[in-house]
């Protein structure tokens, strides 16, 4: 079964716009990287880094956003404490793991929630509101629908090589085996996709000069208003630190 991202009709529940969403990203994955632990960055990062958890939530999605909470926190809590009674070697790799884990995790959980609950349509009608040129939506278009068509066929690969005994662990074992297993044919599959999204959204009338029409509704509404409103804050605290 096709999950929503692929079927391009997510089952959302709380419609945020397109261009909430963008801002909510930009402002989680800009304030997150830069690691800021004092005064207003901290409360800046808190209010950011809870957001994309109560969205996933918003939506039904528990088990994922549980998992994001557990995640981050358990990061944090590693980076905060853990990292002021450890010494040596310990020290680098929870400093590593657990930088990586704050810093990069909360913007791509946000990025999952734009991709996983917008439709090109309603994407493509955001981004003419905001009066971009063709030159960017049309990239934009085909990159929007290529991510999840690339994580299908990388489980597609999975699931054929688990069909005729090749299981994950041989990457150890055999790395070049798994190289010449799931690397290269995802790569020909990249190449392939790429040139078939593009195609299609050609053939959509995307990069016709006509003006063209859309039939999804968006729209700011109050918890558009609402999640805007703590980006924007996010945003002014980190700045002004």
């Amino acid at each position: 079964m096709q999950s929503n991202i692929m079927l391009g009709v997510p089952k959302s529940r709380l419609r945020l716009d397109p261009r909430t969403k963008i801002l909510m990203t930009a402002s989680v994955s800009i304030v997150l990287i830069s690691g800021g632990v004092i005064g207003y960055d901290m409360i800046a990062r808190i209010m950011l880094a809870i957001l994309p958890a109560v969205l996933l939530i918003s939506e039904g999605r528990l088990k994922s956003g549980f998992l994001y909470s557990v995640v981050f926190l358990t990061a944090s809590f590693a980076e905060s404490v853990l990292l002021m009674h450890t010494k040596g070697i310990s020290s680098f790799v929870i400093l590593i793991c657990s930088g990586l884990i704050t810093r990069f995790v909360p913007g791509l959980i946000a990025g999952y929630y734009l991709l996983s609950t917008t439709t090109v349509s309603e994407f493509n009608c955001a981004m003419k509101r905001m009066y971009l040129t063709d030159k960017i939506i049309i990239p934009l278009s085909v990159m929007f629908r290529f991510i999840p068509t690339i994580i299908e066929e990388s489980q597609s690969i999975n699931t054929a090589m688990m069909m005729r005994g090749i299981k994950r662990s041989r990457i150890f074992r055999s790395p070049v085996l798994y190289l010449e297993y799931k690397i290269v044919p995802l790569l020909m599959s990249v190449v392939k996709i790429g040139e078939e999204l593009t195609a299609a959204s050609l053939t959509k009338g995307l990069g016709s000069e006509i003006k063209r029409t859309n039939i999804c509704k968006i729209g700011f509404h109050l918890a558009d208003i609402i999640i805007a409103s703590i980006s924007l804050t996010g945003l002014l605290l980190y700045i002004i630190n």
